[in-house]
């Protein structure tokens, strides 16, 4: 009789410590699947945002000359009013969300202009390129100064940046930017200004400016590709990780038990 409570008692504990380590074990995975790790996922990497006229349409998916993005990707909206609706000095836009819609990291994006700028909207039938942040005369004329914030300092990004389509999609408008630690950079004809290698300061920001040119210059968003390690982890992942390290505890205090 002590022998066979012996055999079940071990076989208990070592049940226990089997479950808890399969716990341990579905945690990591969760973790990595979630964004905790594999930088270089699908998914993990790459926010893309539009400047987005009120009312207008959303873009998803894929754009040409920016990253190679998966069928359905998710464009953050940066609502910049009106089209023509007036001169605006700033808007900005927190947290975020990856390319897959629903991770929400803490990478944050803002842009001013003491001397303004306006939002227009073309007919043109690209979601991404037909409403833009607009310099020119009456309209506001700039410089526009952003920001993209919560990166992690140090680390390498690399950019692309949207310009605008008119009626029948062909671009227009050239614009001219400066980006921090890399120079200057012009779309020319508005179509895309590609910097790569941006090295985020010490206060986990890339700066850059927007100048008018002497002549209409537009920006309609832009992609960001790097190791967005500010993500933060959906509830279910949290609850996820909490349970994996109470299973941890469970294994330790068997052990001592035991000892």
């Amino acid at each position: 009789m002590t022998i066979r409570n012996a055999t079940v008692k071990n076989s208990s504990q070592f049940q226990a410590s089997l479950f808890a380590r399969m716990i341990s074990a579905a945690m990591l995975s969760g973790a990595i699947v979630y964004g905790f790790a594999a930088p270089g996922a699908a998914w993990s990497d790459i926010i893309a945002a539009d400047f987005n006229v009120t009312g207008a349409a959303i873009p998803t998916g894929n754009e040409p000359g920016g990253f190679a993005l998966p069928v359905g990707a998710f464009w953050n909206a940066l609502d910049i009013g009106a089209s023509v609706g007036g001169v605006r000095n700033s808007d900005s836009i927190s947290s975020l969300k990856l390319i897959d819609g629903t991770t929400t990291t803490g990478v944050g994006f803002s842009m001013t202009a003491a001397n303004g700028y306006s939002a227009f909207l073309s007919t043109a039938t690209n979601a991404v390129r037909n409403d833009v942040v607009f310099l020119q005369g009456g309209f506001g004329v700039g410089p526009i100064s952003w920001e993209i914030t919560n990166l992690t300092p140090g680390n390498s990004y690399d950019l692309r940046l949207f310009g605008q389509y008119d009626t029948d999609g062909v671009p227009i408008n050239d614009a001219t930017f400066t980006v921090s630690n890399t120079g200057g950079g012009t779309i020319t004809t508005a179509d895309v200004a590609s910097f790569n290698s941006v090295i985020a300061d010490g206060g986990g920001k890339i700066l850059g400016t927007l100048v008018d040119n002497g002549a209409p210059s537009s920006w309609s968003g832009f992609e960001i590709q790097g190791e967005l390690v500010n993500v933060i982890p959906e509830p279910s992942t949290l609850a996820l990780a909490a349970l994996g390290l109470l299973s941890l505890g469970l294994i330790r205090w068997r052990r001592r038990r035991r000892a």
